[in-house]
């Protein structure tokens, strides 16, 4: 089983101030497949095929759809505007 703490959505947890977003325990992996890809030459389907390959080699207990969540929530995340 999967620990829900993998699985929660990014922006509904704040730092000890309550002010800015906590990073997904799984952003660092996810970042490093995605640029990976892209610098492979991949297309946004494969990048995020191959993130989420990525993850499922760091967790091989996680199913393959919340892998793929994972990786559209971050994915989200680095397209969001960031707070001043």
């Amino acid at each position: 089983m999967v620990s829900p703490y993998l699985l929660r959505p990014v922006r509904s947890l704040k730092d000890v101030e309550g002010t800015r977003p906590k990073a997904h325990p799984l952003e660092a992996v996810i970042k490093r497949a995605l640029r990976e890809a892209k610098a492979a030459g991949k297309g946004p389907h494969d990048q995020i095929d191959r993130a989420a390959m990525a993850v499922l080699k760091r967790h091989p207990d996680m199913s393959a759809l919340d892998a793929l969540a994972a990786v559209q929530q971050v994915r989200r995340s680095l397209r969001a505007p960031r707070p001043r």
